[in-house]
């Protein structure tokens, strides 16, 4: 197993331009040298920590950072910037190099302190890298920070985390940009040319449409899904992406806490404000979105069950005026700037939510909004018909194509015997 974990982290290294130097154990020691007309070093370094993690993780609640997809399989990573000692030798008919220095000395430092499932990052990096990615302050150390995400945290003296999978707020560039080789299906790059063709269709005419991903195998559609993700930052610069991954608990995947969960992440709401800064973010957001004062003051008071400091309301009309409301509200955020949700494990929700995604993008008309749903096929045994005869509506099925060996590797550790499916 580590021998194939090894090999794929070192494919996506050098996926991003970057050199792997040294292995001890279960330690990979990468190098990302400046190369004239690529991104700065520092980003492909982030991008191809986070890839790594991407791939070996799966979140396990949309306010959470990842979680390993198997048992006793973990990844987290570490990324500084600085002058470091190199020297190269010829080993084995290649030029294979030694780093050290303060540089790598701070990166093993950073790298102890950091949580499993999450990425995190030295100053200078967070600063040659603040452009395209949003960092937000660890409670636990007035220097450490995380990028996007609601929740979790641990000690972190030096470093900034880059945690990029629960909900967030987009990515930044990725150099080479969505890879098909990284979905494990060979009609992977067919796909992503289809959403990333509607996509261009959304934001060009302002049409918003919905894209269904449906597939029996956990890893071949998350992949696709976060490699959409992916390629959205090569594409388009300024569009913002809000993504939820529902939770694999009972009763966890409702109406409520979901769509409060994107409402937050789009307000910039956490779990550390008080109620009263709930508020007011939510107010502030509402405010600068709405066409005037009146329709601002009707959609906040509505919204209320949804802003995280609210009392939940589990049902009746209430809720599902606050999700009207919800809706309304993504419409008019995507007028002010072009908006992709995208949904992961859809066939968890109750039937409210199931609802809820569903008719999202009806009643907004004229504005770049994009709805991506995944699921797994079992989804069609509660709603056979799911968005037929609706237009702008894409429905995408995955093949069960032969996986890579990486593939093969996890479900063999999700599903011993090979003979469970992997929901």
């Amino acid at each position: 197993m580590l021998e194939a974990v090894s090999t794929m982290a070192c494919e996506t290294v050098e996926r991003y331009g970057g050199l792997a130097t040294t292995s001890i154990g279960s330690v990979q020691l990468s190098l990302f040298d400046p190369r004239p007309g690529e991104p700065d070093s520092a980003e492909r370094a982030v991008l191809a920590a986070t890839a790594v993690r991407d791939r070996l993780s799966a979140p396990a609640d949309p306010l959470a950072a990842s979680a390993p997809v198997a048992a006793g399989l973990a990844v987290h990573a570490a990324v500084t910037t600085g002058e470091a000692v190199i020297c190269r030798w010829p080993v084995s008919g290649t030029v294979r190099p030694w780093v050290g220095g303060d540089v790598v000395d701070t990166c093993r430092t950073l790298l102890d302190r950091t949580p499993l499932g999450e990425v995190h990052v030295c100053d200078e990096t967070r600063r040659l890298t603040a452009r395209g990615h949003t960092y937000q302050r660890v409670s636990a150390s007035p220097s450490a920070w995380r990028e996007g995400t609601v929740g979790g945290g641990a000690e972190n003296p030096r470093g900034w985390s880059a945690d990029a999978m629960a909900i967030h707020d987009g990515e930044a560039e990725n150099p080479g940009g969505w890879n098909a080789d990284a979905i494990g299906t060979s009609d992977g790059e067919c796909e992503l040319h289809l959403m990333h063709g509607v996509w261009r269709r959304t934001r060009q005419r302002s049409i918003p449409h919905v894209i269904t991903v449906l597939g029996e195998h956990l890893l071949g559609k998350t992949r696709l899904l976060r490699e959409f993700r992916r390629g959205l930052a090569t594409e388009s610069t300024d569009v913002r992406v809000l993504s939820c991954d529902l939770p694999p608990d009972p009763g966890g995947a409702d109406a409520r806490s979901m769509a409060a969960g994107v409402f937050a992440a789009y307000c910039g709401i956490t779990g550390q404000d008080t109620a009263d800064a709930a508020f007011a973010k939510a107010r502030a957001t509402i405010m600068r979105v709405a066409e005037s004062e009146e329709v601002a003051e009707t959609m906040l008071s509505l919204l209320r069950p949804l802003i995280a400091a609210e009392p939940p309301l589990h049902g009746g009309p209430g809720l599902r005026a606050a999700l009207s409301a919800w809706r309304s509200f993504l419409g008019r955020a995507a007028l002010e700037q072009p908006l992709v949700l995208i949904w992961d494990d859809v066939h968890r929700a109750d039937d409210l939510l199931l609802e809820t995604v569903e008719h999202l993008i009806e009643g907004c008309h004229g504005v770049p909004l994009l709805n991506v749903v995944g699921a797994h096929t079992a989804l069609l045994e509660r709603r056979p018909d799911w968005a037929g005869g609706r237009s702008h509506a894409m429905t995408i099925s995955l093949t069960q194509a032969a996986a890579d060996p990486l593939e093969e590797l996890l479900r063999s550790l999700l599903a011993p015997g090979g003979n469970a499916d992997v929901v």
